[in-house]
């Protein structure tokens, strides 16, 4: 039988901290056990329950590790005319409750440190949402397109009036008999941006709509965008920002730091990475991306559902010489330094790790960093995870590091 009782609060005279008190009292009259670590919190309660968290009752802890430092050798930001710099000393907090993946990333650095010629390309492509549109006919979409390809600069003026943060940047557009979509990308600055756009293109809309009788908005998302799904539109055009990383490993390198060689590394990755992701119908074309984007995301404040996109990367492994060649291209890597959950504090602190002084001293916008940290972290995950699975130590790895072969039950110890 159901419990009588909505953890929905409705009485504005309660603040957000008396409303998580009485849903947990609500908890514990009708549950049994001990739910005093789920019911602490440590970050601001009116702040979180009022834009991050309804119905909130606690918060939960999960493990932060460190990897670097490390250096990119050559550095590009394609939005700032392909101007070259070198960044050094990037550490980068992964959160995550997967043992030994946290090593294996530090590894993977270690191994691009000794390399000492890592390459990233950062492209910002801007936020992207879909509209979809449903009109009388398939003329009248084709009209309605022509309408919007005449007007554009009008639509994008109302959409940036919106806020001083956003710059129209392009969009496409794509018919299905009377369906419309339209897919608008914006540079949203240090936000990741996906709420600004939304807000920004209903406004736009609605100073042009009595203009088009014969359309109707049916969505403010028509999954064209394409926001947290697979999408060959995303790895055609990108979304948020289009990281791309190379490095070059010596066959040194590659017997010390991961007892392999580049000849047998890349047939692991021609049957892993690409046969195997052919049979699988994967457009996934790497070992585990979603591994350290996760950890990432979660570490330093993102919306972790952008793993879908972002892992949708392509890794490559090529013999050159007697070494090996590997580049990342990550599409869509969706990162921002303000809104969502970037300001609560352990997440900032975390940030703040990455940042101290490189976002200055080279004249970069702190969300771009963190795409380069997202690509950094996913190449060295790749190496080394790859690696583990060709000279077949990744079961005793995680084995050695994963497993847990004691119990321990307790608060936490501070150290």
């Amino acid at each position: 039988m159901a419990h009588k009782f909505s953890l929905y609060i409705r009485d504005e005279n309660l603040s957000e901290v008396e409303k998580v008190v009485k849903r947990q009292e609500l908890v514990k009259s009708s549950r049994v056990g001990d739910f005093q670590e789920l019911f602490d919190i440590n970050f601001p309660v009116e702040k979180a329950g009022s834009s991050n968290c309804e119905n909130m009752i606690g918060s939960i802890e999960i493990p932060v590790g460190l990897v670097g430092p490390v250096k990119v050798k050559n550095f590009i930001d394609a939005n700032k005319e392909g101007e070259i710099s070198s960044i050094d000393d990037i550490f980068i907090p992964l959160a995550t409750t997967e043992g030994a993946l946290v090593a294996s990333i530090n590894r993977g650095c270690k191994a691009l440190n000794l390399a000492d010629n890592l390459s990233v390309v950062i492209n910002k492509v801007g936020m992207a949402r879909a509209l979809v549109f449903r009109c009388d006919s398939t003329l009248e979409a084709y009209k309605f397109i022509d309408w919007m390809n005449k007007n554009i600069k009008t639509f994008a003026d109302y959409c940036e009036s919106t806020s001083k943060h956003l710059k129209f940047l392009t969009y496409q557009s794509f018919i299905r008999g009377r369906h419309v979509y339209l897919r608008f990308s914006f540079d949203t600055q240090e936000a990741m941006g996906m709420n600004m756009v939304t807000i920004a293109l209903k406004y736009a809309w609605n100073k042009i709509e009595e203009d088009h009788k014969k359309v109707k908005l049916l969505s403010l998302s028509g999954n064209v965008c394409t926001d947290k799904k697979d999408s060959v539109l995303n790895r055609m055009f990108g979304r948020g920002f289009n990281v791309e990383l190379e490095a070059f490993l010596s066959k040194e390198i590659l017997a010390d730091i991961f007892d392999v060689n580049a000849k047998d590394l890349v047939k692991s990755h021609v049957a892993k990475n690409l046969v195997g992701s052919n049979v699988a119908g994967s457009m996934a074309q790497n070992m585990h991306v979603a591994n350290a984007l996760a950890a990432f995301y979660i570490a330093t404040g993102q919306d972790p559902a952008h793993v879908v996109g972002g892992s949708e990367s392509s890794v490559t492994f090529e013999e050159d010489g007697d070494g090996l060649y590997v580049a990342l291209t990550l599409p869509t890597v969706s990162v921002g330094s303000i809104g969502g959950g970037t300001w609560l504090p352990k997440q900032t602190q975390a940030r703040s790790l990455i940042l101290s002084g490189n976002d200055k001293e080279n004249n970069l916008a702190s969300s771009t960093i963190l795409a380069l940290c997202a690509g950094v972290a996913a190449l060295a995950g790749e190496i080394s995870g790859l690696c583990a699975l060709t000279n077949n130590s990744l079961a005793s790895a995680h084995q050695k590091l994963a497993r847990c072969n004691f119990n321990l039950r307790g608060r936490t110890t501070n150290l």
